[in-house]
């Protein structure tokens, strides 16, 4: 962690991490469900298994590997899922930042050093979660 001017900053790295992270959360999923309800309906057609394969892997996410450091904010932006404000479309444009707040006191995170780190790695989530959201609204 590096600090400028008083104010502790993630690396350039590990700020990308965190960004890629809140885009995956904003990238939708595909049901086990939905996907095996695909499987059945190319299989019903005959379609050949490579066919199948291909048309199910455009449905499933890879996995996303997160640094064990920042589960932390990750568990903490989940439980902001409640707390977007809206836009006039009512689209999803930022969190509530007071909710932030109540949220590290719910969580007894008191240390000052601490709530600026994870305040700093929920933004950088916030960012690629709506930075995502944007692309798929095209």
């Amino acid at each position: 962690m590096a600090r400028n001017s008083g104010r502790f900053s993630l690396e350039e790295g590990k700020k990308k991490k965190l960004i890629e992270a809140g885009a995956y959360l904003a990238t939708p999923r595909t049901s086990q469900d939905d996907i095996d309800k695909i499987r059945e309906e190319l299989e019903s057609y005959n379609a050949d298994q490579d066919y199948i394969d291909h048309e199910l892997s455009q449905h499933q996410q890879a996995p996303f590997e997160l640094y064990p450091d920042y589960i932390r904010a990750l568990r903490l932006f989940s439980m902001l899922d409640t707390q977007w404000r809206l836009d006039p479309a009512g689209q999803r444009a930022g969190l509530d930042y007071p909710s932030i707040e109540i949220v590290l006191n719910l969580q007894g995170i008191n240390h000052p050093r601490k709530r600026k780190i994870l305040f700093e790695q929920i933004q950088l989530i916030e960012r690629g979660y709506l930075k995502k959201r944007e692309e798929l609204r095209g």
